[in-house]
């Protein structure tokens, strides 16, 4: 299965740290103790570029705030899981 890790920081550096513990980290296998995955891995690497986010809420609904956004593209495998038709 294909697969995105989507995130967004609040600047370049946590981004670029979060991203490297992702890649740090991988693959995740199932001794990491995720029921059912076989291997988890990034198929390209993290890339990043910023990113408006609209706020929601009572108190500042409306406004918008400058983050950065991190996607790292993934392929995992899965085992053990029961099949639904």
């Amino acid at each position: 299965m294909n697969g995105l890790i989507e995130l967004w920081a609040d600047s370049d550096a946590t981004a670029m740290m979060l991203g490297g513990l992702i890649m740090e980290h991988e693959p995740v296998t199932s001794a990491d103790g995720i029921a059912g995955l076989q291997r988890m891995y990034a198929t390209d690497w993290p890339s990043r570029e910023p990113d408006l986010i609209r706020l929601a809420g009572d108190d500042d609904a409306g406004q918008e705030i400058l983050c950065v956004r991190l996607t790292v593209p993934i392929v995992a495998a899965f085992y053990n899981t029961d099949r639904r038709v």
